[in-house]
């Protein structure tokens, strides 16, 4: 919040919240927080996590319903955009546009493709002694990460031990955008002011960080 520079007790908007990790501990900084997610699950469990039962709310990022210029700030952690291809993030990005009132702040906060592309031919390079973007395994998580650098799109092979010799697995994908494509879709949906960072802790943006966007309404 020192990036954004808004200070408690501002209207603070955290979509998607999850289980409300973000959203408590922004709470308990005295900010009036309001949760969003897409997930009914997620939003049940951040009402039992923070023992609030108001302010949440079930719905896509791109079309919330909620009222225009309600909040002062709106955070977007984690990695937590490049969900929906580029129209729909770029459609949650004017969501965003539309619900800060005037002079309001968004900040997402998040990998970007110089980060990950660099990380993953890292790994490929440490594994078989090649330049490509090779799986990246992590046995305990029981993941296998690829990263297409055409379409800037990293895909993460979930395993999970089931009972028995059965094991679930699932397939997620989310687009990693560049520094240059980011302050472009923000710029395009009106925002201006736009800083970048090496992430939450602020400083210069590079191939080793992560990314941590301000950019006002």
């Amino acid at each position: 919040m020192s990036l954004v520079g808004m200070s408690p007790p501002a209207d603070v908007l955290d979509i998607p919240c999850g289980f409300g990790r973000h959203s408590s501990a922004l709470a308990e900084l005295g900010y009036r927080v309001h949760g969003v997610d897409s997930s009914a699950a997620m939003i049940a469990e951040a009402r039992c996590r923070t023992g609030v039962q108001e302010h949440w709310t079930v719905a896509d990022y791109r079309q919330t319903g909620i009222s225009s210029e309600s909040f002062d700030c709106i955070v977007n952690l984690f990695t937590s955009i490049g969900f929906c291809g580029t129209d729909g993030d770029s459609a949650a990005i004017r969501e965003f546009h539309r619900l800060l009132r005037p002079g309001g702040a968004v900040l997402i906060e998040t990998a970007h493709r110089d980060q990950i592309a660099r990380k993953m031919r890292e790994a490929a390079e440490d594994a078989e002694g090649a330049g490509t973007a090779a799986p990246e395994e992590a046995v305990a998580l029981r993941e296998s990460r690829t990263f297409d650098v055409v379409e800037g799109m990293l895909v993460t092979e979930h395993g999970y031990p089931a009972d028995g010799a059965e094991r679930r697995s699932y397939t997620s994908r989310i687009r990693i955008y560049s520094v240059t494509e980011l302050v472009g879709m923000l710029t395009a949906a009106g925002f201006k002011n736009i800083r970048v960072h090496g992430g939450l802790a602020g400083g210069r943006v590079g191939l080793d960080t992560r990314l941590a966007v301000v950019a006002e309404k």
